[in-house]
């Protein structure tokens, strides 16, 4: 009875299924560009080229001077809307590359790389 249950509980084990993680995906889009933040695309890209937004530093600087006009009224980061930054940079990037499909944010959330996929596209997943 004992090596049944063993026998029984190897095979059970031996049939589970493992999980790849890498697999739980789901990219959004902004403006018709998909974005990504602290991660890469899993199929190769073509870069076009990077975007810079400078409305978060200028909006978080010591120096912002509607900052000095309003004492006690200063930006900072954490509420500096990302999403209107974001449909900015979309906009900056399709203007200066039409053929532009993702954008790719690392550390420094005011500069993107522009990229283009090779095929297959991320709808193929």
């Amino acid at each position: 009875m004992r090596t049944l249950t063993l026998l029984v509980f190897l095979v059970g084990l031996a049939s589970c299924e493992t999980i790849d993680k890498s697999q739980a995906i789901a990219v959004k889009q902004v403006n018709g560009l998909y974005i990504y933040v602290l991660s890469e695309p899993r199929m190769q890209v073509e870069p076009l080229g990077e975007v810079h937004n400078d409305q978060l530093y200028e909006a978080t600087s010591e120096n912002n001077k509607l900052a000095h006009i309003i004492k006690g009224t200063t930006a900072t980061e954490k509420n500096v809307d990302f999403q209107h930054v974001l449909r900015n940079m979309t906009v900056l990037a399709k203007e200066q590359h039409p053929d532009a499909e993702a954008l790719i944010f690392d550390n420094n959330l005011r500069h993107a790389r522009v990229v283009k996929f090779r095929l297959p596209y991320p709808s193929s997943y």
